[in-house]
């Protein structure tokens, strides 16, 4: 604040301490629905919580736009966001709706999920004339969306574990069988499925390094099969660290890229894909989102694993789920908070100085400690977030500067820069 009186205004005052508004949660969003038998499994992106601490969320049941009296169930907040409403007529088409409470009210209903109806399992066995009383088993109904361990890749493999059902269908589960698909989750991988009698976890093996797949379950009981469960988020093989030379390549356009072999030897690990099968685009300006995924997949290839972290930036809910996925863990393992309080601005160009500061964050969540922050360069400034993250880049050994005596902070970073410098920044991790 300044005062002013007919002689003019006086200077302004000293900056009063930080105000966080409060105010009860945003409404959820990205409500869905996974349909089972005589029930709905819902689930919902985390509200934003307005400075006060989210205490449960309830979902209500909706029939033709009426909410249905009844049909509802309410959990408490925390890292699991779906709930199970039961009671439901199978056949019916329902909608559902989210809120969230906190200490300071409750929000708003959030928009209403696609229209879910119930449906009775299939009968697998043909009906008889017997006399017998028939039983009252059914198949299997739907799984829970299976929880995958991000980051438990291997050379060649992955590993993924699931839930098991909600509701076993009255006869004792017998196995579990897992589909692999391509990252778009139609195109089936044949041969390299599996079928557990009891086991949650399954290791698929015979997959390419690089390339990233996604898995959908199914449960059998002695009546029947269940309907397949929601796909998982993508995992990526890698080739064991020390076996990549960089020499090969799948991309035709990095022959003459200064960053050739980190660039393959990225891919190979599953750190960095292509813009398409057979391009990089090294010396196109690196995007936001882009970053994210390679630091989330360089985090998982060091064998961590992403936090389940949902996010409420609002420009970020029609990406891809590997987009969101990276954007999730490294908001969640804290290397980034977002380009403000709602959004992150997944599209926008990265500069060289931004990454920078999020490898030597992502250096400190891993455990590690950063070096000196003294550069001999003559254009990143001194005493900021911003020149101190410049100066331990430089003393780790990740970058040498633009010359000997610049780095360049606010020129844009390319997609084959990104790739060198996480490939200098595993390397010097793993020795």
């Amino acid at each position: 604040a300044r005062a002013h009186n007919s002689y003019g205004y006086s200077d302004w005052s000293a900056l009063s301490a930080a105000v966080t508004p409060v105010g009860p949660p945003d409404a959820p969003t990205t409500v869905t629905g996974l349909a089972g038998n005589g029930h709905v499994n819902v689930s919902w992106l985390a509200s934003a919580s307005n400075g006060s601490t989210i205490t449960g969320y309830t979902v209500q049941a909706y029939e033709s736009g009426t909410a249905v009296s009844g049909k509802t169930c309410t959990i408490a907040s925390g890292p699991t966001l779906t709930c199970d409403v039961s009671g439901l007529t199978n056949g019916t088409s329902y909608t559902f709706k989210v809120l969230a409470s906190s200490s300071l009210g409750d929000s708003l209903e959030s928009v209403a999920s696609g229209g879910v109806t119930p449906t009775p399992p299939a009968i697998t066995t043909p009906p008889t004339t017997t006399t017998t009383t028939p039983t009252t088993t059914t198949p299997a109904t739907d799984l829970a969306n299976p929880t995958v361990a991000l980051g438990k890749v291997g050379n060649g493999s992955v590993t993924y574990s699931w839930n098991p059902p909600v509701d076993n269908g009255g006869a004792t589960v017998t196995d579990y069988t897992v589909t692999v698909y391509l990252a778009d989750g139609i195109t089936e991988v044949p041969g390299v499925g599996c079928t557990t009698t009891g086991a949650t976890t399954c290791v698929m093996s015979g997959l390419t390094n690089g390339t990233a797949y996604r898995s959908k379950v199914t449960v059998t009981n002695s009546d029947g099969v269940s309907h397949e469960s929601v796909l998982s988020e993508p995992l990526t093989p890698a080739r064991a660290f020390g076996s990549c030379d960089g020499s090969t390549s799948k991309f035709i356009d990095v022959a003459d890229s200064y960053f050739r072999n980190d660039i393959n030897c990225m891919n190979d690990l599953g750190v960095a894909d292509g813009t398409s099968p057979t391009t990089f685009e090294p010396t196109a300006p690196e995007t936001r989102v882009q970053m994210a995924v390679m630091l989330a997949a360089t985090w998982r290839a060091l064998g961590e694993t992403c936090p389940t972290a949902l996010v409420s930036f609002t420009d970020v809910a029609s990406m891809t789920v590997t987009a969101r996925a990276g954007i999730e863990c490294i908001y969640g393992i804290g290397v980034t908070t977002g380009a403000t309080l709602t959004t992150y601005e997944p599209d926008a160009s990265v500069t060289r100085a931004q990454i920078a500061l999020f490898v030597t964050r992502l250096w400190t969540k891993l455990g590690r400690t950063l070096p000196a922050t003294t550069t001999p360069f003559i254009d990143v400034g001194s005493n900021s977030k911003i020149s101190d993250a410049i100066g331990s880049f430089y003393n780790l050994g990740i970058t040498k500067g633009t010359s000997a005596t610049t780095f360049s902070p606010n020129a844009l970073a390319t997609r084959g820069q990104m790739a060198a410098f996480l490939a200098r920044t595993i390397n010097l991790y793993v020795k």
